[in-house]
């Protein structure tokens, strides 16, 4: 008989996270583990067509209003499921998942508590911020990072008492590695991000002014949403490139989009990992990236794409060009970067790597 674990996630919109809960989730049931989710939002109406998503791995969704950062409803909530003995292990994702189930757990102890991280946000190196942060992962039975850099952050800034265990993302790929000939005739390329500054777009967008000089052919696509938008379009207008840069919001296609792009370009600030990277390596895509966080573990520089400094658009834009002139190296880092995912980032062995962490977490102290 299947173990039930209770995911909680806060969710306002479909990013990073969110995707790697839609591959772990399906994939824990075939270890043993019946998945149910709880998500907090502080936009239930946005959520609702994630969660019936949601629903087709799990039992029970349940999405519950969080207009503030801090809820004592949420909290209550929580308190009750474990109090209803349905879950062995509670699993929360994000910092206000992270908070609120520690306020539970210490309410109503007995249900070991996991904890994953994400990100390596700069807020989390704040000292008011770390003091809670520690408090709140010293409630967990084990903590999980999604990269080696982001597990060395966590010692570092949080420094829970409890085991910090490395899990990389996860993500299932065709059988054979896919073909590149469905690149378009025109030179596009294609950036999939949430449009906030972390991910470095206003980088990307300068670079083309060079980029645009050297080849003016090229395009660039920006699939995603967020609070960035109109400083994003304004700076494009600024610089010109009106007719070289489209923001295409979101999208729901964005493997046909890879498909047809010449490069994936990711000039993020910071990364707890880069599921869009794990994405373009499905496709055989190319990847030019910046060398911080995590992404030096995915992207193999010279083999699989390029790495660059952040916030250097000059270097961005070097980078970018070289790879559109070498026809022959798009496609080998593209084949070498499909060998990659399928050795090293599958979505079975994340899966069963998580639930090795919930085995353990089980035994008592």
């Amino acid at each position: 008989m299947a173990q039930r674990v209770l995911h909680v996630m806060r969710m306002s919109g479909v990013g990073g996270s969110e995707n790697h809960l839609r591959v772990l989730l399906p994939e824990l049931s075939a270890r043993g583990w019946q998945p149910d989710l709880l998500i907090p939002s502080p936009h239930p109406h946005v959520v609702r067509a994630l969660a019936e998503d949601f629903s087709k791995c799990c039992r029970r969704v349940i999405v519950a209003p969080m207009r503030r950062d801090v809820s004592r409803s949420l909290v209550l909530r929580l308190c009750g499921l474990l109090h209803s003995g349905e879950y062995q292990l509670i699993h929360s994702h994000l910092v206000h998942a992270d908070w609120h189930a520690a306020l539970a757990s210490a309410r109503v102890p007995g249900v070991p508590l996991v904890s994953t991280k994400h990100n390596d946000n700069p807020f989390r190196r704040a000292y008011p911020f770390r003091l809670a942060e520690r408090a709140a992962a010293n409630r967990c039975a084990a903590t999980i990072a999604i990269s080696e850099s982001l597990r060395q952050f966590t010692l570092r800034y949080t420094r829970p008492r409890t085991e910090v265990i490395t899990v990389l993302y996860g993500l299932d790929g065709p059988n054979e590695s896919p073909e590149r000939s469905a690149e378009s005739d025109n030179p596009t390329l294609l950036a999939v991000a949430r449009l906030v500054r972390q991910k470095g777009l206003d980088v990307l967008i300068r670079a083309m002014k060079p980029i645009g000089d050297a080849a003016p052919e090229v395009r660039l696509l920006i699939a995603g949403e967020g609070p960035e938008r109109p400083a994003l379009e304004r700076l494009a207008r600024d610089l010109g490139l009106e007719d070289r840069v489209r923001l295409l919001g979101y999208r729901d296609d964005v493997e046909q989009l890879m498909r047809r792009a010449w490069m994936l370009v990711h000039p993020a600030r910071w990364e707890g990992f880069g599921l869009v990277l794990l994405e373009a390596m499905r496709v055989g895509l190319p990847v030019v990236a910046t060398s911080v966080s995590a992404i030096p573990e995915i992207v193999v520089a010279g083999a699989t794409g390029r790495l660059v400094p952040p916030d250097d658009p000059v270097a961005l834009a070097e980078a970018v060009i070289d790879v559109l002139k070498d026809e022959p190296f798009r496609r080998d880092a593209g084949a070498r970067g499909f060998e990659r995912l399928v050795e090293r980032f599958s979505a079975e062995r994340m899966a069963r790597e998580t639930a090795a962490v919930y085995d353990r977490a089980m035994i008592p102290a």
